[in-house]
Parts: C-alpha cells; structure tokens; sequence
C-alpha cells in the first residue's frame, strides 16, 4: 500500500509541475502581449468618439466628415470668444480641411454661431493627449486615411494663422 501511495504522490507532484510550467508561460505571454499593447503616454491617439453639436448647431457623436484632415484645437474658458472668432475664420482661409473645437459649458451658449463642429464630451485617452498637446502651445491635426496626428503650433493672431498654409495639409 504504501509503494501505491508513493506512486500516487509522485504522480500529483509531476502533474502539479506541469501545471506550474504552463501557468508561467501563459503568464509570460499575458506579460508580452500586455506591453505591446499598451498605450504609450507618448504615443498620440487619435479622437475615435465624441459628443458635442455640429457647425449648424445640431447635436454629433462623430468629427465632421467629408475631407481628409481633421484640425482638433482645444478652446479656453477664458479667451472663448477671442479663440472663437480666430477659429472661424480658419474655416474661411482653409475650405478643405474641417475643424473640431473642444471646450465646455460656453459651447452650449454660442449653439450655432461658431463655423466649426464643437465637442463638449470625447475618448479619454484623446482628450487627454489633446491636453497635453495644448499644454506646449500645439493642436492636433488627424489624417482620417491612416489615423496619424500631426501636432502644429496654434495660431495666437489672424496673421499666424494665413501663415499656417505652408503647414497645414490640403485635403481632398
């Protein structure tokens, strides 16, 4: 009885070091695809869902459609209606690429009189790299084809902002 019970023990241990051997590659591959996939905080991503009002006023949960580069700007409480007038008159100047303002509670107030869609609520993840851009004086560009964000100096006057052509890119 006892060389059964001995047998048997070894026969546990051999399938309990199976076992661990498996649990320790899975957890090497769960480890391996982890980092891979993981945003990189320097790594910018692209706005994929939002909520705000297009430029005619009416409610959107998606970026203005219709061209190939989407310029996405963040708006200020502070200098709203400066930043307001600056942006709609960067529609004006570049017909072929759309803009997407975000901003809070004055976008409510000014419901279709800004010449650009405004996004009040967005992708966490977007926003705050959005964030970040705008923290270096920056906004983003989004090339809808490859979903590459290009960050551009933002404009401060009229007079940057005709300056912007040799950067910004046309659109079809």
């Amino acid at each position: 009885m006892r060389f059964f019970d001995l047998l048997l023990c070894a026969g546990l241990l051999l399938l309990a070091g199976f076992v661990v051997r498996l649990d320790f590659r899975d957890a090497r591959s769960v480890n391996r695809l982890t980092t891979t996939t993981a945003l990189s905080q320097a790594a910018p991503a692209a706005i994929r869902t939002l909520a705000g009002f297009d430029r005619l006023g009416k409610p959107t949960d998606q970026l203005p459609g219709g061209t190939k580069h989407v310029a996405i700007f963040l708006m200020h409480g502070a200098t709203f209606r400066a930043e307001a007038d600056l942006w709609n008159n960067a529609r004006g100047l570049y017909p072929t690429l759309e803009f997407a303002g975000v901003c809070g509670g004055q976008a409510a107030a000014a419901r279709g009189k800004l010449n650009f869609t405004v996004a009040t609520m967005g992708d966490y993840y977007a926003l705050r790299r959005l964030l970040l851009t705008d923290d270096g004086g920056k906004f983003m560009v989004l090339n809808r084809e490859n979903g590459a964000i290009r960050e551009v100096d933002t404009p401060k006057s009229s007079a940057e902002l005709t300056r912007l052509k040799s950067i910004l890119p046309e659109s079809q």
